[in-house]
């Protein structure tokens, strides 16, 4: 398992998706490389929210609190639109769109909530042997599911 925090996702989790970075990023010194991959945004050097679109959806976050990775699974908790969002695997590719979602009905949903399949400003999510960690922030509570909730709790994405 390996946990990534916000403030290096777009170093870190996408390096350590493509192996450690080793996947021809220039070399910005002698402990630098930079990213491989990037996710969220159509390029290296947009910022938007939402991917720069009007509405929420499976291209990109409002704003990202946190990265959880293993194996099977990359998630990331997008607090400002109260979710996790899903991804198959680990990151292969730029710019990939969310396989599905924590938190809400459907991937184009960002209503906070207090329930079982609700979060509300969810700012942690870490992966264990395949259960699924979240801290819900504004819900005062850490949300535990035993597997990673593809189904039921969310909605696949197809």
């Amino acid at each position: 398992m390996c946990r990534v925090t916000a403030s290096i996702l777009a170093l870190a989790l996408l390096a350590a998706a493509c192996g450690g970075g080793s996947g021809g990023g220039e070399s910005e010194g002698p402990n630098f490389r930079s990213a491989s991959l990037v996710v969220g945004q159509p390029d290296f050097f947009s910022r938007q929210s939402d991917h720069g679109m009007s509405s929420v959806g499976p291209w990109g976050f409002g704003n990202v609190a946190d990265v959880a990775v293993d194996d099977s699974f990359t998630l990331v908790a997008d607090w400002s639109h109260s979710r996790i969002l899903g991804y198959v695997g680990t990151i292969q590719a730029n710019d990939p769109l969310a396989d599905f979602v924590i938190g809400q009905d459907d991937l184009t949903s960002s209503d906070p909530g207090l329930d079982n399949d609700r979060l509300h400003d969810p700012r942690g999510v870490a992966l264990d042997g395949g259960r699924v960690f979240v801290a819900d922030t504004k819900n005062s509570r850490v949300l535990i599911w035993n597997q990673v909730p593809q189904l039921g709790a969310c909605l696949l994405y197809t």
